[in-house]
């Protein structure tokens, strides 16, 4: 059963206003800001969405600088054009090790569902799909139980004896996660500086682009992680300033990015624990084998 995770045009807009905020804000909220204005911190509002002309009227009044993030109108589009293939997400961690020692099977580890445990004794292989209530010894009983039906097989505690066994094996598979990407869409953001004066925009204006582009991080930031664990790619458009708007001593600059992210689909699968090759006529090869693979 599959599922969608879908990396809404909300969650680019929070994540946005969180990396502004953190950039400006790196030692909390209460603390003064990194921008300063020679000594002074430069005080600033970060907010989702075009601001509210009231509230934005009153900051400006106190001096204080609004950080909006606007995902500009009919800008998005589909840009679908990557594999969609199904990929791993998640790798499977097993709780229980197996191992062969001498005529007997031993099981380690911690019995934990799901997962499968798999037991190969002359070429045949047992699977048993873990249960909830199992401990190592249970585990280690159906899987005796299984392979005395046709080889002589005990078990006491989590180790299996199989006195004839010319060839033993034994696999454990877990369960993690595949995905997919269904569609692929971009959309353009536009992160605007709202000021008192021209000197306060000109100071946070490069600091808040050069913040979402990564100054001070390992790396440039060319991804924007995302909360359903995808990335989103940014690229910078443009940046523009405004000396005039319909506000009174209002000062603006217009910092544009394109952000492309996916919608996915995720799947739970189970490691592959046992390999059968299963010998069956073919109209064209009657020599040609049949691979099956059982998770």
């Amino acid at each position: 059963m599959g599922f969608t995770e879908l990396a809404d045009l909300s969650d680019v807009e929070v994540t946005f206003v969180g990396v502004i905020a953190g950039a400006i804000y790196p030692n909390g909220t209460s603390s003064p800001s990194a921008i300063l204005n020679g000594s002074t911190p430069v005080d600033c509002a970060v907010v989702r969405g075009w601001p509210n002309k009231t509230t934005l009227q009153a900051n400006l009044a106190l001096g204080r600088c609004t950080v909006s993030v606007y995902p500009v109108p009919g800008s998005g589009k589909n840009t679908t054009r990557f594999n969609t293939d199904w990929q791993i997400k998640q790798e499977a961690a097993p709780t229980i090790v197996g191992s062969i020692v001498n005529d007997t099977v031993v099981l380690a580890g911690t019995a934990s569902s799901p997962q499968n445990v798999a037991a190969k004794v002359n070429g045949k292989a047992y699977l048993y799909a873990v249960q909830p209530s199992d401990t190592l010894a249970t585990i280690a009983t159906a899987l005796a139980t299984a392979i005395n039906a046709d080889t002589p097989a005990t078990s006491v505690g989590a180790i299996i004896t199989v006195p004839a066994a010319n060839a033993l094996g034994v696999a454990i598979g877990g369960f993690g996660l595949i995905w997919r990407e269904l569609r692929r869409q971009e959309e353009v953001i536009m992160v605007t500086v709202w000021a008192p004066t021209p000197e306060l925009r000109d100071l946070v204006a490069p600091f808040v682009d050069l913040a979402l582009q990564g100054l001070g991080q390992p790396r440039v930031r060319q991804f924007l992680s995302l909360p359903d664990g995808s990335a989103g790619r940014m690229l910078f458009m443009r940046s523009t300033p405004t000396d005039k708007d319909e506000l009174s001593a209002v000062f603006r600059r217009d910092i544009v990015w394109s952000v492309e992210y996916p919608t996915t689909e995720v799947q739970t699968a189970a490691q592959i624990v046992v390999f059968e090759t299963i010998l069956t006529p073919n109209w064209t090869d009657p020599a040609s084998p049949t691979l099956q693979l059982v998770a």
